[in-house]
């Protein structure tokens, strides 16, 4: 009986442990692990773990081995990650019955680029070796593009950029791109400026003197950066004599001799041609022996009818004009300076020099007309006028002062010297606004002059078809293709751009503005008048990379009624009528004018670009009398008559060209060929005696060869 009770209270304590444990449940185990990522500062990452087990479940995130406050579900989202959520994370997963911890999920938070030394602007003399640099942080591996004027650099894909031996070609803004798995930065603009050694535009010229008179020779060069100059007699150097002119305020028989200058710079120098200077004993003045043309008594190099202008005026003009040139040759890579040597060289020279004097003739016909009609432009309207121009010229270009400040330190000049001569043009301006409404008149014009003058100018008015358009620019395919996924799980473009794109345009969200057909490339111009407004290109390859292209807005071509624009029309149509009257007027008094010129090489050179027969008489004239230096003078004659030549071969072609066949046909051909020839005769006659002058010239050699050997006008 008591082992029955023994029993039963054992079977009793058994079922009831059984139940017990049985009321425990089952403990958690973890069937899908969080998995590690890897992400970018300032994405959003979400680890999560599922797990089975008795109910409820209870959640733990750690970081590092730290419980995290709050992370208490099954997955654990950080939605702005930063360098130091990087970490080992982990979870542990309990309910009645226990408790497991997941395996670790790393989490990698990689760094986008942030340079943190641009490259530095910097001025260095042609031939010598640049170095660029920037430091950048991030995380690695970085990558490097450097860029010259928005184009990359082939092969520039590291830390320096490296420029051996520059040239002007290479002068520019640089900046680099950098990258990594993050995104791109790009760096600030560092401006190149090439300094070239200095280089003599104008020769000292030799000269014959007498005792005891002021002689001057002068250099014109041009070079960066401030020019050294330093004089030289019979090859040495002239104590003091350091500026680009040496003047000897008595010359003597003692200070005959060859002279040259040494100009020089950071970046090498250059040694002027010989100069000889011949000083003779004072001559006893003869008696003229024929009238001579009566000059006012004035200082002035040029005058227009009375009026005057200075030779600083005439060098300014002058320089002004050569600095287009030089400009304009180095665009292809050519040095003016080639240009200007020899005899050929002295006639380019000397059409240099006529532009100039063309210039301040017009220049002294209209100031001499402003002061016949009192017409007088005050400093205050200047000062008004030039402040709109500058302040238009800066909203232009998007400058500031300071920026134009910056661009002076660099290229050379300042702002006040700049200032200077823009009240100068502008002083000008307005003297000729003023001259040419004086001249010109009241203008009325009726509707149907407006109507026909719209017609005719129909083009003017219309506009082309534009689009606006948002881009992003990626390296490879893969990475485009990547954007337009995202794009299609509905990504914002412009933050996409803004993330992702390597174009300048980045910043405004890949917005590229208006745009009319023939400034894009190709391909992309194709793809993007293609879309419609709102769609989206595929991928598209341009020389520039590969492009996802969005379509914004679009304006239609259009041609307006003329009512629409009649206004325009107006304004446009009276100051055509304006510059008509104008230059019609300015050509009568250029061709009435009475031009003196105080050298009379320049002046046989008007003469003769008003008439090239007086032109030619001028300038035989000038070698009759032998009263003027000048080395290439029966050069110069040879050209003329050469010129002579072609105007003759044009009105033969034209005789041939418009007059039947006949006795008149005849008879003027006739006449035309022996002129031709006179001219052929009388040029080679002068380059003989160049040849004399100038002995083993090339340039007159090869005329000489060339006259010789044609039939007609090579």
């Amino acid at each position: 009986m008591r082992m029955r009770a023994v029993v039963a209270v054992l079977v009793v304590v058994g079922i009831g442990a059984l139940l017990a444990g049985c009321g425990k449940g089952t403990p958690p185990a973890i069937t899908t692990q969080p998995q590690g990522k890897t992400i970018c500062t300032g994405g959003s990452v979400t680890f999560s773990v599922e797990a089975r087990g008795t109910t409820p479940l209870s959640y733990q995130w750690n970081k590092d081995g730290t419980a995290i406050p709050g992370a208490t579900s099954a997955s654990y989202a950080i939605k702005s990650a930063s360098a130091s959520d990087a970490g080992s994370y982990t979870v542990t997963v309990r309910n009645s019955a226990g408790n497991v911890s997941s395996g670790p999920a790393t989490l990698t938070v990689n760094v986008p680029p942030t340079i943190s030394a641009h490259p530095s602007a910097q001025t260095a003399c042609a031939g010598s070796s640049v170095l660029m640099s920037v430091s950048a942080t991030g995380t690695p591996p970085l990558s490097y593009q450097w860029r010259k004027d928005d184009a990359a650099i082939a092969g520039a894909t590291t830390a320096i950029l490296t420029l051996p031996a520059v040239t002007s070609a290479d002068a520019g803004a640089y900046t680099v791109v950098v990258t990594n798995a993050c995104g791109s930065v790009t760096s600030e603009a560092a401006l190149l400026a090439v300094a070239e050694a200095p280089t003599i535009v104008v020769q000292p010229a030799s000269q014959e003197a007498e005792a005891g008179t002021e002689v001057t020779l002068a250099v014109v060069a041009s070079g960066e950066g401030p020019l050294l100059y330093q004089w030289r007699k019979d090859g040495a150097d002239i104590p003091g004599a350091t500026g680009p002119t040496f003047t000897l305020a008595t010359a003597t028989a003692d200070d005959g001799g060859t002279y040259t200058v040494v100009v020089s710079s950071e970046c090498g120098s250059v040694t002027s041609e010989p100069a000889q200077l011949s000083v003779a004993p004072v001559a006893t003045p003869e008696p003229a022996t024929e009238p001579t043309t009566a000059r006012p008594e004035t200082s002035a190099f040029i005058t227009v009818n009375g009026h005057p202008l200075s030779r600083d005026a005439f060098d300014d003009m002058r320089a002004q004009i050569l600095g287009f040139y030089r400009q304009l040759y180095s665009q292809f890579g050519i040095d003016i300076q080639a240009f200007l040597v020899g005899a050929r060289g002295r006639l380019f020279d000397l059409d240099l020099a006529l532009t100039a004097v063309s210039s301040l003739v017009t220049r002294g016909i209209v100031e001499g007309e402003a002061e016949r009609r009192e017409i007088v432009v005050s400093p205050e309207e200047i000062e008004a006028e030039f402040e709109r121009q500058y302040q238009a010229m800066l909203d232009a270009y998007e400058m500031t002062e300071q920026d134009l400040i910056n661009y002076f330190t660099i290229y050379g000049g300042t702002l006040e010297e700049f200032k200077e001569e823009g009240r100068a043009s502008v002083a000008e301006q307005l003297l000729y606004g003023g001259v040419q409404a004086a001249v010109v008149g009241p203008i009325e014009l009726s509707e149907d002059d407006l109507r026909q003058y719209f017609q005719e100018h129909k083009a003017d008015y219309s506009t082309q078809e534009e689009i606006r358009a948002s881009h992003i620019l990626v390296a490879t395919a893969e990475e485009a293709q990547a954007i337009l996924d995202e794009l299609a799980l509905g990504a914002d473009f412009a933050d996409l751009a803004r993330e992702r794109s390597t174009c300048p345009s980045a910043t405004a969200g890949g917005d590229l503005g208006w745009f009319t057909r023939g400034k894009m490339d190709p391909a992309f111009e194709e793809a993007a008048f293609a879309l419609e407004v709102g769609e989206m290109s595929g991928i598209v390859e341009t020389q520039f990379g590969f492009h996802v292209i969005l379509l914004t807005d679009r304006h239609e071509a259009r041609e307006p009624a003329f009512e629409e624009v009649a206004d325009r029309v107006r304004t446009d149509a009276e100051a055509e009528v304006a510059r008509d009257r104008f230059d019609a007027w300015l050509n009568e008094q250029r061709r009435t004018a009475v031009v003196l010129i105080d050298d009379p090489i320049l002046e046989a050179m008007y003469v003769k670009s008003e008439d090239l027969d007086q032109g030619i008489a001028a300038f035989e004239r000038i070698r009759e009398k032998g009263e003027v230096e000048e080395p290439y003078l029966s050069f110069i004659i040879g050209s003329l008559y050469e010129e002579k030549m072609a105007d003759l071969e044009s009105d033969k072609e034209l005789v041939e060209t418009e007059l039947p066949e006949g006795p008149e046909r005849e008879a003027r051909i006739a006449a035309l060929d022996e002129a031709i020839g006179a001219a052929r005769e009388a040029a080679l006659a002068a380059y003989r005696r160049a040849l004399e002058e100038l002995p083993g010239d090339e340039d007159v050699l090869e005329r000489i060869a060339a006259l010789e050997g044609a039939t007609s006008l090579p």
